[in-house]
């Protein structure tokens, strides 16, 4: 019985790991993806760094698949403007950021 208890506390906590996002990943996802709509590089580093900075792991991955479910600039605008509070923030408070810097 405690054997039993103990793998399945095992795979919960795997499949918990398993979901959250990694940073370096995300990131790339991020900055990947903006590239992909349209962003310069460095301006898509900018944004990837700006968003991904300002959330937790389950944040950045959210903020990441919009990106990535996006085909096109309108199209990640509504994502992002019907995300949760926290996401919808770090996207409005990059695009203030990597617009007056870059």
């Amino acid at each position: 019985m405690v054997a039993c208890l103990s793998v399945i506390a095992l795979c919960l906590s795997l499949s918990a790991c398993a979901s959250s996002g990694d940073l370096k990943s995300d990131m790339d996802r991020l900055s990947s993806g903006m590239q992909r709509l349209g962003a310069s590089q460095e301006r898509a580093d900018c944004y990837a760094q700006a968003v991904g900075g300002r959330l937790g792991p389950r944040g950045r991955e959210d903020a990441a698949d919009i990106v990535d479910k996006s085909d096109d600039r309108d199209a990640m605008r509504e994502g992002v403007l019907g995300a949760k509070r926290k996401v919808r923030s770090a996207f409005i408070a990059a695009n203030m950021r990597c617009s007056l810097t870059r």
